[in-house]
């Protein structure tokens, strides 16, 4: 079988397809490329594909040259795909690669492995990028005829906020009614065109003052070991990051990151609830801008579509979310962060199944990048792990300011109910 996940297909003779579909199914299944279809066929494209009664929406995953030699299949009964939804398609070859072995490692859904990969109502279809009017001052465009006190107010506006301003927005902060803008646009010193409007989830934020720290000896040791790693372009490395709550992970996360962005190569960090994510994605945004894109299934469809979008343009190059954040469309990725690596929220406990911080180690592998496991109670597999030198162990066992850990002292509750000659919550110590 000849696999050809980017190049257009050009030899007359391929014609079937390999088509994973999203159901409890653990096999792929053969259908015919028609003609019409043959040219934009790609590994990775949602397909439309007749099944059973009804058509459903699969994922097209090879593309075969011919029916293998020993294939019960008989072409006659073998079926057309109908339609290919995707050009270019959605699902990369690395996506494709890391789901296929999510699924058989996990004894999973290929599938539903793809389909999980994708943001939530893509397949239905139910959401689409958000459109507005917008305006925008062309560049040198000169009239010989007189401007109003409005218009000039207007081209004055446009020009402090970039050159372009969507349509309502400039009506709103001129005060000026949508007349002068048309006559502007008709005397060709405007562009009135239709613009996609990002649903950024930290729209409303407070982003906080990025703080330069000065980092420990500890941290500077962490730091120094997973940026050589970094440098080291394509070689895959692993470590566990054992510091005790309070020591300055993140900060030493955050460098690390920097250091990836800087060598050409973008970053993920993984966090195990979704209640992490709004104090980690404010931060990363303070130090990276709107390279950070977030992922988390608490988004609006409107909100995760669009951030998975600018990921696949490469308009972000940080990607924070929760588990399903692994699988995104990334390029060129050269460093994954999973935090709290022994938090067992990063097991999907419905199908389809699989850990996120396994895939992630296994996603750094397949694309020669950095994975730091972090956490002040490490699980007993990164810990054994570390301990046969699988992974590097990198130690931070004090707090930042050499600050105590909080004071933790234990009350036998049997005596405070004895006292109070009741249950109760808490005791009065």
């Amino acid at each position: 079988m000849q696999q050809t996940p980017l190049e257009p297909l050009s030899n007359p003779k391929d014609k079937y397809a390999e088509v994973a579909l999203p159901l409890p199914l653990r096999q792929t299944f053969t259908y015919r490329l028609p003609d019409e279809l043959l040219t934009d066929a790609r590994a990775g494209a949602r397909v439309s594909v007749p099944f059973g009664r009804r058509n459903i929406t699969g994922y097209l995953v090879e593309i075969l040259v011919a029916l293998p030699e020993h294939s019960e299949l008989q072409d006659v009964k073998i079926k057309n795909i109908s339609a290919i939804l995707d050009v270019p398609p959605l699902i990369t070859p690395e996506i494709l690669e890391l789901t296929k072995w999510t699924a058989d490692y996990y004894a999973s859904f290929w599938g539903e492995m793809l389909k999980a990969s994708l943001p939530a109502g893509i397949n239905a279809d139910s959401v689409r990028a958000k459109r507005r009017k917008a305006v925008r001052r062309i560049a040198g465009a000169e009239t010989d005829k007189p401007l109003t006190g409005v218009h000039t107010q207007i081209l004055e506006t446009l020009t402090s906020n970039g050159g372009e301003m969507f349509f309502t927005d400039l009506i709103e902060v001129t005060g000026a009614s949508a007349s002068p803008l048309n006559t502007l646009a008709r005397r060709g010193l405007l562009e009135i065109f239709v613009a996609d409007e990002r649903r950024d989830p930290l729209a409303k934020a407070t982003i906080p003052t990025r703080r330069n720290f000065d980092l420990s000896s500890s941290q500077s040791t962490a730091l120094t070991s997973i940026t050589a790693a970094l440098s080291s372009n394509g070689v895959y490395s692993a470590f566990l990051l054992h510091g005790v709550t309070g020591s300055g992970k993140t900060e030493v996360y955050i460098r690390a990151m920097r250091h990836a962005l800087d060598h050409g190569r973008s970053a993920m960090m993984l966090v195990p609830e979704i209640a992490l994510t709004p104090v980690f994605s404010r931060r990363l945004r303070s130090v990276f801008g709107s390279e950070v894109a977030i992922l988390h299934s608490n988004l609006s469809s409107g909100e995760r579509f669009d951030e998975w979008n600018r990921i696949r343009r490469g308009d972000a190059r940080i990607v924070i979310g929760t588990r399903s954040a692994v699988f995104a469309p990334l390029e060129n990725i050269g460093l994954v962060i999973v935090d709290e690596e022994h938090d067992a929220s990063y097991r999907q406990h419905e199908s389809p199944f699989y850990n996120a911080r396994d895939v992630g180690v296994m996603r750094a592998h397949n694309a020669g990048a950095v994975v730091v496991l972090g956490s002040a109670t490490p699980s007993m597999e990164s810990f054994y792990n570390a301990e046969t030198g699988k992974y590097t162990y990198l130690s931070m066992p004090e707090r930042i300011g050499s600050l105590g850990l909080a004071h933790a002292e234990i009350i036998d509750m049997r005596e405070v109910f004895k006292r109070f000659g009741k249950d109760v919550a808490l005791s009065p110590e």
